[in-house]
């Protein structure tokens, strides 16, 4: 029933919300770009600056999105990169607060009533930097206060459950680091806390170590530290599943502030760290990503970005970027009520849903059929579009499949039953704009076909454009005899 309600959602015309408002006021000349990043950025931490204006649009429209990191992180990124100016700094030090003994960490509280939830924080705090920073290897978060600690605020959050904040380039490294800070949402009941913490601590460590990748591996890697801490983080990580499986068409680095898109996108890190690294919960093969993807470009440029430096250490084992999401692309289909102990490749199989969203189903027939996708479906780089291939109970013919794809970035193409996949698959490379296979219905009764967007050495996660359109053309491999 969850699965439906967000089918009508994700089908349903996006709601506007108010970051989407300021984008298109941005885009029709009302608002400067500056003008964009300060009311985007006053918003989350600093409402009373924004003017009367969008004040009020801000009240018709409070913040419900569960990423105002990936807001911050933005915004921080195109200051830089555009030399917008930005007057960043730490919110100011509340009444109270608690240290650990053990970690450079202060946690601040407001009232006296808070404190158990101040002493409960930090502890949580403390177990995230053992296991995030000591054992796997991430970053630790710099520390340029005056006290000396790293600082987590326990306030008003905005509407999220918590959100990590650029305040500024940390100096003392070559590497393109920011310095950070952290706020968790007041009235946060205890049970959320310690996943919340894990997560915002592990932005704060992405943070010192690249603060120029894309938001949306930000968010990728956040949540499948939860799983990778424990297993039981899956409880609300399949739920963030769904987004990321009804949007096959956007690329793996696609989506916007305001969905769950990104954050369902934590199956990408999942499949790699269980098909390149140790097993589904190796957050050291993660955090050797985020390594391989630092650079030092005074930011001005993300390369070599987290696509890339997958790709590199992919090469290393024999494979390649454009392998590995291939191998993704037909694991994501196997879960759910698809999973089996037999095909099923993706960690966790059985508690992922649903199967990705088929973008059409074809009826074989002695005709030709033909189809085009609509515009909102066309797969961006690093997407698929999954077409079912229906076959008629009086229909016995070998039938070959031709993909005919716009552009000049490479595609592949890969079919498979629907309910044993991983037993027989064919994958075709790309070729000279034009991709075919051909295959017999008996055998794949329920065939599924993949068609992948993918790109060429180079390729910038960070300007993602629109999807792009191909046909694909279904007919018998055998001229049948004509009747006159």
């Amino acid at each position: 029933m969850l699965w439906f309600f967000l089918s009508l959602l994700l089908t349903a015309p996006p709601q506007t919300t108010y970051f989407s408002s300021l984008e298109n006021q941005y885009r029709q000349g009302v608002i400067t770009e500056q003008q964009l990043f300060n009311y985007r950025e006053w918003a989350v931490k600093a409402p009373h600056k924004l003017p009367l204006k969008y004040r009020k649009l801000l009240d018709e429209r409070p913040l419900t999105e569960k990423s105002l990191t990936s807001v911050l992180v933005d915004n921080f990124q195109l200051s830089r990169i555009k030399g917008l100016k930005a007057n960043y700094s730490f919110p100011a030090e509340l009444d109270h607060y608690v240290d650990s003994a053990i970690y450079p960490l202060r946690v601040y509280y407001k009232d006296p009533s808070m404190e158990s939830k101040a002493i409960s924080l930090l502890s949580y705090a403390e177990s995230a930097w053992e296991i995030e920073i000591d054992e796997w290897g991430f970053y630790a978060p710099p520390v340029v206060t005056p006290e000396g600690r790293y600082r987590i605020y326990i306030d008003d959050a905005s509407g999220a459950a918590g959100y990590t904040a650029p305040v500024d380039e940390y100096p003392d490294t070559p590497w393109d680091d920011c310095v950070t800070y952290i706020v968790i949402e007041q009235d946060m009941h205890n049970w959320g806390m310690f996943d919340t913490m894990a997560h915002e601590l592990n932005h704060a460590s992405q943070a010192a170590m690249d603060c120029m990748e894309p938001t949306a591996f930000w968010e990728n890697t956040a949540v499948f530290s939860e799983i990778a801490i424990s297993s039981q983080g899956m409880y609300m990580a399949a739920y963030y599943s769904e987004a990321f499986q009804l949007q096959p068409f956007k690329g793996l680095s696609g989506g916007t502030t305001g969905d769950l898109f990104w954050y369902g996108g934590y199956l990408w890190p999942l499949f790699i760290s269980d098909h390149l690294g140790s097993g589904p919960q190796d957050a050291v093969y993660i955090r050797q990503i985020w390594e391989n993807s630092m650079q030092e470009s005074g930011f001005s440029l993300n390369s070599p970005s987290y696509l890339e430096a997958i790709d590199e250490m992919a090469q290393e084992q024999g494979s390649s970027l454009n392998n590995v999401f291939t191998d993704f692309s037909r694991a994501r289909w196997f879960v759910d009520n698809k999973a089996s102990s037999l095909y099923s490749t993706m960690p966790y199989a059985d508690q992922i849903y649903p199967i990705p969203r088929v973008t059409q189903t074809i009826s074989l027939s002695t005709e030709t059929q033909t189809f085009t996708p609509a515009e909102d479906q066309q797969p961006q780089r690093y997407a698929t579009n999954y077409i079912l291939l229906d076959k008629p109970s009086d229909y016995s013919f070998p039938t070959k499949i031709t993909v005919v794809e716009s552009g000049t970035d490479p595609w592949a193409i890969q079919l498979f039953s629907a309910s044993n996949g991983a037993l027989e698959s064919i994958f075709d490379d790309d070729s000279d704009g034009s991709l075919s296979i051909t295959y017999d219905p008996e055998l794949y009764k329920d065939a599924v076909l993949v068609i992948q967007h993918l790109a060429d050495d180079g390729f910038n996660p960070s300007n993602l454009p629109t999807g792009e359109t191909y046909t694909v053309q279904v007919r018998p491999a055998i001229d049948l005899p004509l009747i006159t």
